[in-house]
């Protein structure tokens, strides 16, 4: 069974074989909690993965996404804004301009 070390920071680092076994990669949140007086860890992701179906999403949807999508690589995009207040600054600019 391999063994971990918790550091001086509260670090451990994960054994390889328990890091592969979890299917883990750098970057990766686990959760860890306390049960019988074990420390679990339990790999994370802050984004559902679920098929994306029509029965899932619907179709109307799903071509939403892909004209989005489309948008994106066509480089119909705005920003990047460092906090909200440019973006509201930026769509009010927007509207003075349009009408």
């Amino acid at each position: 069974m391999p063994i971990a070390r918790v550091g001086t920071r509260h670090q451990v680092v994960i054994p390889k074989a328990v890091f592969s076994k979890l299917g883990l990669a750098p970057g990766d949140y686990v959760e860890v909690s306390v049960r019988n007086n074990q420390a679990v860890l339990t790999r994370k992701k802050f984004v559902d993965n679920f098929p994306i179906t029509d029965e899932a999403i619907g179709p109307k949807t799903r071509a939403s996404i892909r004209r989005g999508l489309k948008d994106i690589k066509a480089g119909k995009v705005h920003g990047p804004f460092k906090n909200a207040k440019e973006l509201i600054s930026d769509l009010h600019r927007k509207v003075a301009r349009a009408k």
